[in-house]
């Protein structure tokens, strides 16, 4: 399958997959020195590390099943992979945030993060039933493909924006 993989999907799919490793890493390092130190912050923080790499895993996961198996993640589990955790995120780094900080305000910050984190989910979990149908109007292209046209699409329009030639 390398062969029908473009060298750009290549490019990215060995990086995503890196950047996953390394973050997974290094957020473990962090969570890990909660044993030591008992400051809930340290755990509460390698969790947020870790899950920050979460909208990765989908295009990670996807690249090892498409290099070993020549088959590709159905759309809706891909798209869940690549949103399901953001909410997480939210509450886990407000919650470290506020007790380095705004330990005084940690009440009333805790609960904007959290109804943003349950409107997220609820609006997640709502539209997510809809990917099956973009997965329909895509068909020609695979999702890894689509999603590697929209990463170049987004780093040209980057380097637009600071008026770099490429």
């Amino acid at each position: 399958m390398l062969a029908q993989l473009s060298a750009f999907e290549i490019f990215y799919g060995s990086f995503t997959i890196a950047s996953v490793i390394i973050s997974t890493i290094l957020g473990l390092f962090i969570a890990l020195k909660f044993i030591k130190h008992r400051k809930v912050e340290l755990l509460l923080v390698g969790i947020t590390w870790i899950l920050l790499a979460s909208p990765y895993w989908s295009d990670a996961i996807q690249f090892i099943i498409v290099m070993l198996y020549e088959i590709e993640l159905n759309p809706p589990l891909y798209f869940f992979l690549a949103n399901a955790f953001i909410a997480p995120i939210h509450i886990t780094w407000s919650i470290a945030f506020t007790n380095f900080l705004f330990k005084k305000q940690q009440k009333k910050i805790l609960i904007f993060f959290g109804i943003e984190a349950i409107t997220f989910e609820l609006a997640f979990l709502i539209v997510f039933p809809s990917i099956e149908i973009l997965h329909f109007l895509y068909n020609s292209v695979s999702t890894f493909q689509l999603l590697c046209r929209c990463d170049a699409f987004e780093i040209v329009l980057f380097f637009q924006l600071l008026d770099v030639e490429l």
